[in-house]
């Protein structure tokens, strides 16, 4: 059920994003989805806390979980 809402939220996450870039009609879907992933790496990932990760963000948790990794090997 969580992941269920964690899918629609990033679906409205997205929309919201695609119109705060203001990504034309005439835009190609190339740029959209350029678009759409320099806000997911530049922002998203970097700075979005989740509760799931305690309170990490995606990008703090992949870095902490590659330090463990390394250090049990």
């Amino acid at each position: 059920m969580g992941g269920t809402r964690h899918a629609k939220g990033l679906r409205l996450g997205v929309v919201l994003v695609a119109g705060s870039l203001a990504v034309s009609a005439s835009a190609s879907a190339v740029a959209a989805r350029r678009a759409v992933f320099n806000y997911v790496e530049g922002w998203y990932k970097t700075r979005r806390l989740d509760s799931s990760l305690s309170y990490l963000s995606p990008a703090q948790w992949e870095a902490a979980h590659r330090t463990a990794v390394a250090q049990a090997a």
